[in-house]
């Protein structure tokens, strides 16, 4: 299903940049018995498993709308980040019933269908599927998903500028940079709540855009494997408090 022969479903589903954001980790998965898995797509070394969820009304143009959609985003985050994180070998994508927006974590995608509507995927969401998390640290989470969200922005912006659902660079550029990153690093309740503020979510992506600028991509994303206090030292020759500060006064 070509993207064109969507816009009519789709332009109701995600009137605010913050939909996709409001992702929530995915509940545990049903039984076994209530799920079947049929068919396999190979991305870039990482195997696509497809599971239909008992309740869920199979629909073959709409199964190969969101594959055509998960290779285009996973050929857009493999040529972003190459080897500089590691990848899941296996990402299961899941079709099931009911309301709900598309959901992502390390080796799994949720899709959500009803009869009225679906949700879309983005970069963010392949990004969340196709990298492991390689830390237990409590702080692991936060820049994961900030790194996740500046992705979906850079591809809004420099390669999908007339689709849009998220937002974009344009918005970034006049962040208010209130946002309390310390919190939102090492809190993480906090991180579960913060993004139904627009302002605070566009900060969070601003950060991360000051420092893909300033260091540079393989930097940056060290953030997902070490973010303690030494490593990010180490890798910034500054503390997180510090970087904050530099991102406030930048321009």
């Amino acid at each position: 299903m070509k993207r064109s022969s969507v816009v009519a479903l789709l332009f109701i589903i995600l009137l605010s940049a913050c939909n996709e954001k409001k992702e929530v980790p995915a509940e545990a998965s049903k039984k076994v018995e209530d799920k079947k898995e049929e068919g396999t797509k190979v991305i870039n070394d990482i195997e696509y498993k497809l599971l239909f969820f008992k309740g869920y009304e199979r629909d073959n143009d709409l199964e190969e709308y969101y594959l055509d959609e998960i290779e285009m985003y996973s050929n857009y985050m493999d040529s972003e980040i190459g080897n500089l994180l590691k990848k899941n070998s296996e990402v299961l994508v899941s079709f099931k019933p009911g309301k709900g927006h598309t959901q992502s974590g390390p080796g799994f995608i949720d899709i959500y269908v009803d009869e009225e509507e679906y949700y879309d995927v983005n970069a963010g969401a392949l990004y969340r599927s196709n990298y492991k998390e390689v830390t237990d640290s409590k702080d692991s989470f936060a820049p994961n998903y900030m790194i996740s969200e500046y992705y979906a922005v850079k591809y809004e912006s420099e390669l999908d500028s007339e689709f849009q659902y998220y937002a974009t660079f344009k918005d970034v550029a006049s962040a208010p940079k209130n946002l309390d990153i310390q919190r939102l690093w090492n809190d993480q309740a906090f991180l579960q709540s913060y993004n139904s503020a627009w302002e605070d979510y566009i900060d969070s992506i601003s950060f991360v855009d000051y420092l893909m600028k300033t260091y540079g991509k393989e930097k940056t994303l060290t953030l997902v494997t070490k973010n303690d206090k030494e490593s990010i030292h180490t890798a910034f020759g500054k503390n997180l408090n510090a970087l904050i500060k530099d991102w406030k006064q930048a321009k």
